[in-house]
């Protein structure tokens, strides 16, 4: 992919109801992401794995709206080598 964010469409809480937004997360991460996940970024598959995590994510939060920035992060703790994760917290 070429374009530096790629975009998922997710559902956020909004009083009783449901809406759409919209989350954009650096390509190379959403990439690497998929990847991990065992499809590539590019196909139908793989976007759809990423949004889909991404959605259970934000419903396991069970915010009102939607914090790219810890959506991001969990996401690069998924990618990350655990022993570099375990290292990172130990200091």
């Amino acid at each position: 992919m070429s374009e530096r964010y790629s975009k998922f469409h997710i559902r956020v809480k909004q009083g009783k109801g449901l809406r759409r937004t919209t989350v954009s997360i650096e390509t190379l991460i959403a990439e690497l992401f998929a990847l991990r996940l065992g499809h590539s970024l590019e196909t139908a598959e793989g976007h759809t794995a990423v949004r889909e995590w991404l959605q259970e994510q934000q419903d396991e939060e069970n915010m009102s709206y939607t914090d790219s920035g810890l959506l991001k992060r969990k996401m690069l703790l998924e990618i990350a080598d655990k022993g570099l994760i375990k290292k990172w917290y130990l200091e």
